[in-house]
């Protein structure tokens, strides 16, 4: 089994929103302004009284007393360095939240060291607490704006948010300080995946190669983009060499199982996910992509066996409920997979794949307005996804429109492998 390992500060990839409600109420608007008030007060009183006792008030005491001041200063950074070194023991432990504890006091005691940020920022995104994260590589680069790392983070940030200008922003800027480094366009050219640029993501990914031809990610990167532009005989020989370059590190095989998925190679993709299983069996994912691939192969007693211990692992996994949903589908259990889909749609924040996945079962209820509707909002949000043109074909064709489904059917196989 592969051993877990502690965020490495030189990569940008970091991974997986909500505002407060207006109460209306005047009472409740004054009195959190009061509140930060006499906040700013107490945090200006603190300073001036820190301002004093750390650098003014020490110039004028004898030597053994400033030595002193200077020893009480080192223990404070030991004691920082001390939880940081902790938070790296509970994140090999996937305790995140002992892990933001530990970090929370690392930066009280020593707010001005950007390593304990900039970790502090990662674990905020394991956590969803994205807005956190955004406020760590904030006060990072107002406080060093050539931190290049800061920036690619906080692009990986604005990715998962899908604010694409601004994630777009940080990552040419993190290239404009730092191009000769691979994963400087392996963070744009993930931004114009997202995006749909696809022809710049291949430019990217070119690019981080010629930098860094041992580079397992950039064939990873290269390998899904072959799989959305209908190249997967070149998708299936990137994912080889990730496997060859790392054949022992878990997550390895995923981008093989995907183009395996693609080509409809449900066996390979069956071994592969196995062998993730074997080198993770604590992670869902390798789970999850077996229920996907034993569905897809009619297998569906064997996906909802896979589908439920995915889930049993990370009950707020999106995708493990779309897979599940899928099982249940092929047993016949549609309110059972209605459900799982539903939820993946909630977790997902309504992602183009679980509008996929929810549109199936609408149409296997004979819904076929509500299954067009979810197929249509998939249009939407990934105008450039295969599944997306194969269930709206499908759908077009049970309501008897068939010019509709034809076009959709020619998109999907201008889309396939």
């Amino acid at each position: 089994m592969s051993e877990p390992r502690p965020p490495d500060e030189n990569e940008d990839d970091i991974r997986p929103i909500r505002g407060p409600q207006d109460s209306g109420d005047l009472e409740a608007q004054w009195k959190p302004q009061r509140e930060r008030t006499i906040g700013i007060i107490v945090i200006g009183v603190v300073a001036v009284v820190a301002l004093f006792a750390f650098i003014i008030y020490p110039r004028f005491l004898q030597p053994a007393q400033q030595q002193a001041v200077a020893n009480m200063r080192g223990g404070t950074e030991v004691a920082a360095q001390e939880h940081f070194q902790r938070s790296i023991e509970y994140i090999n432990e996937y305790d995140f939240t002992g892990a933001m504890r530990e970090l929370d006091s690392a930066v009280e005691l020593d707010g001005a060291n950007p390593q304990y940020r900039m970790l502090r920022a990662i674990v905020a995104v394991q956590l969803d607490r994205f807005s956190k994260a955004l406020d760590d590589l904030d006060t990072v680069i107002e406080a060093d704006p050539g931190m290049v790392d800061a920036y690619g983070m906080r692009a990986n940030v604005y990715l998962l948010q899908e604010d694409y200008e601004r994630a777009l922003e940080d990552a040419s800027y993190a290239l404009s300080l730092d191009p000769e480094t691979a994963h400087r366009y392996l963070t744009r050219a993930k931004v114009y995946q997202g995006m749909g640029e696809y022809e710049r993501t291949l430019e990217d990914a070119d690019d981080a190669i010629l930098i860094d031809p041992a580079n397992p990610e950039a064939y990873r990167v290269r390998a899904y983009l072959g799989i959305k532009v209908g190249a997967c005989m070149n998708a299936l020989a990137d994912a080889n060499v990730v496997t060859q370059m790392v054949p022992d590190y878990s997550g390895a095989y995923l981008a093989r199982i995907a183009v395996y998925l693609a080509l409809e190679q449900y066996e390979n993709a069956i071994t592969d996910a196995t062998r993730e299983i074997n080198m993770a069996p604590e992670g869902s994912f390798g789970y999850n992509a077996r229920a996907w691939a034993y569905a897809k192969a009619g297998e569906y007693e064997r996906a909802l066996e896979d589908a439920n211990r995915s889930i049993e692992i990370d009950d707020e996994c999106a995708e493990c409920y779309d897979t599940r949903s899928l099982a249940q589908l092929g047993l016949g259990n549609l309110n059972e997979a209605e459900s799982d889909a539903d939820r993946a749609l909630q977790l997902s924040d309504h992602a183009s794949w679980a509008y996929v996945g929810r549109a199936k079962v609408f149409l296997a209820k004979n819904r076929l307005d509500a299954a067009l509707a979810d197929a249509n909002a998939a249009a939407e949000s990934g105008p450039n996804e295969r599944d997306v043109y194969n269930i709206r074909a499908q759908i077009y064709r049970a309501m008897g429109r068939t010019s509709e489904a034809n076009r959709d059917e020619a998109r999907k196989e201008a889309l396939s492998c």
